[in-house]
């Protein structure tokens, strides 16, 4: 996240990222050498910061315990980037604004984003800092909304089905083609044509496959082929009851 972001904001023009922490100071060091005139640190005390914003880009776990080591100037805003954890986990940090500040979107540091379209989710403690902080969002991307803490979960826990499941069935997938020496590509369209539809008729009206047609003998067949993987198994008839819940369920 860190990574990404400290580029995206710096690529605008607008803004200049001053300060770079990690526990690892190599690490911070590798994405200063992306940005202009950044200081990489492993300390957490940012007392004499001239940033006028603080990011808290760790996992949701250190959250808590980075905030409560932070020193900081009176007055700055900090913000926090996850989807999970409420506003009110930076009250720990007095005599400083909080606020929210989530992208909803995948990252790594190998693949480029295009902070253009991907959806930025903001909360923030007082309503003078909802301008700003809109502001802010709108100098990298176009889609800027205002969600509580609860709205939030709710978004990430979608998201985890959406993406970090079905990545994870992707990746099922390409290990029953590796049996085969099949090529994981030759699916690409049939993946891409899968999402495209979901999105022009919804989910739910594009389904397909032999668990919404209730062929048996193709599920049997599918289920046989997976015998040596009692998961795997489990996996796939869990998915086609699930479907066929929802399947039937939706025709009544």
């Amino acid at each position: 996240m860190a990574w990404h972001l400290a580029q995206a904001f710096e690529k605008t023009n607008h803004h200049s990222v001053l300060e770079v922490y990690s526990r690892s100071l190599s690490n911070a060091k590798k994405l200063t050498a992306k940005l202009y005139n950044a200081m990489a640190t492993n300390k957490l005390d940012f007392s004499q910061s001239k940033a006028e914003v603080l990011f808290i880009c760790v996992p949701d776990d250190a959250i808590e315990q980075v905030a409560a080591e932070l020193k900081l100037p009176s007055g700055c805003l900090v913000v926090h980037t996850s989807g999970t954890k409420p506003l009110a986990i930076l009250d720990i940090i007095k005599g400083v604004k909080i606020g929210v500040f989530y992208p909803l979107q995948t990252f790594t540091k190998a693949k480029a984003v295009n902070f253009e379209k991907v959806p930025i989710c903001l909360e923030a403690n007082e309503k003078a800092l909802e301008k700003v902080m809109e502001k802010l969002a709108f100098t990298i991307c176009e889609n800027v909304a205002f969600v509580n803490s609860n709205d939030r979960k709710v978004l990430h826990l979608a998201a985890v089905f959406a993406c970090n499941f079905a990545n994870h069935l992707f990746t099922m997938a390409k290990n029953i083609l590796k049996q085969e020496d099949l090529d994981f590509k030759i699916l690409q369209p049939l993946i891409e044509e899968t999402v495209q539809k979901a999105f022009a008729n919804g989910p739910e009206k594009s389904q397909s496959g032999p668990a919404a047609r209730n062929d048996i003998k193709t599920i049997e067949a599918h289920l046989k082929m997976l015998h040596s993987s009692s998961l795997m198994q489990s996996i796939y008839q869990n998915m086609t009851d699930s479907i066929q819940d929802s399947h039937y369920l939706g025709k009544k």
